[in-house]
C-alpha cells in the first residue's frame, strides 16, 4: 500500500460513525479508499449496511 493510499484509508477510518468495519465494506464495494472519498453520499447510502448518519 502506498503512503497516499494509506492516508486515504486512515481518513475513511476517522469519519464519525463509520469506523473500520464500514470503511472496509466501502473499499470492497467501490475500490480504493480514494474512490470512496470521491463518491456522493447518495451513492454510498445505496450500499447495504451503510448507516445514514
Amino acid at each position: 500500500m502506498s503512503a497516499e493510499e494509506l492516508q486515504y484509508v486512515l481518513t475513511l477510518q476517522h469519519i464519525p460513525n463509520l469506523g473500520d468495519t464500514f470503511a472496509k465494506k466501502l473499499i470492497r464495494h467501490i475500490g480504493p479508499a480514494k474512490n470512496v472519498l470521491q463518491q456522493k453520499k447518495q451513492t454510498l447510502l445505496k450500499i447495504d449496511g451503510i448507516p445514514e448518519n
